[in-house]
């Protein structure tokens, strides 16, 4: 249920679908995913429901304590995880956003009080580009989004202990695997939804016409990119 409803309000308040009320949409966005994050952590909403909620440090433990940390905090991504974050950002700030950003930072990209949710969304975009081509590429086969999500975050195990193996270990281990359990699910539902986003961009009638003609405004491109790809 909290995923059904996490989907639901995510995609209803994604600020790509809200330009008309950017404001509160960006907003709202991030209250909800800050929501999914709690609700989805059965640590997190035991303290909330008790008044309780604390910051912590996260433990850089074999993946434990994990998932007190944001899932596009830099901690908590790969190499590659990283690379992707700055790339979608560069990106972002290089094309003056896509046709799909209302209202695109381009004079302050350091600054402007918009810059740090910005660059969440951007991170998310990205990813659901990035997770869309691997689902498309037939040859990395029915564990895809597997494969994606340990590409990008270093605490994704290579493989899931069953339940004879679970019952073995002792209690501080079968906690470990299951907050393991837990932010994997958690980073998997929003990666599915930032793929539907990103087939809802890909579906917009003319899009490369509209960003070659959005992007001929600025002269330093006219001749540089072509045609226009996709970030």
């Amino acid at each position: 249920e909290i995923r059904k409803g996490y989907r639901k309000q995510a995609l209803k308040w994604h600020p790509d679908k809200n330009h008309h009320q950017l404001e509160k949409a960006t907003e709202r966005f991030k209250r909800i995913n800050e929501a999914f994050d709690t609700l989805y952590d059965p640590k997190k909403r035991e303290m909330y429901d008790s008044g309780t909620v604390k910051t912590r440090k996260a433990k850089k433990l074999q993946g434990h304590g994990w998932a007190s940390l944001a899932d596009e905090h830099d901690d908590v991504l790969t190499k590659a995880g990283w690379k992707y974050k700055r790339m979608s950002w560069n990106a972002y700030v290089f094309f003056r956003g896509r046709i799909d950003d209302e209202d695109p930072i381009v004079d302050d990209v350091v600054d402007d009080p918009r810059v740090p949710q910005e660059k969440i969304k951007v991170f998310w975009r990205y990813m659901g580009e990035r997770a869309y081509e691997a689902r498309e590429n037939l040859d990395n086969g029915p564990e895809w989004l597997s494969e994606f999500i340990a590409e990008v975050w270093k605490d994704t195990p290579s493989r899931w202990p069953g339940a004879v193996e679970l019952k073995g270990m002792n209690d501080a281990s079968q906690q470990e695997w299951k907050e393991r359990r837990m932010v994997y699910n958690r980073r998997r539902q929003k990666v599915l939804i930032h793929i539907e986003l990103h087939e809802a961009y890909l579906a917009i009638p003319d899009r490369m016409k509209k960003e070659q003609e959005r992007l001929s405004k600025y002269g330093a491109f006219k001749k540089t990119f072509a045609p226009i790809p996709d970030f």
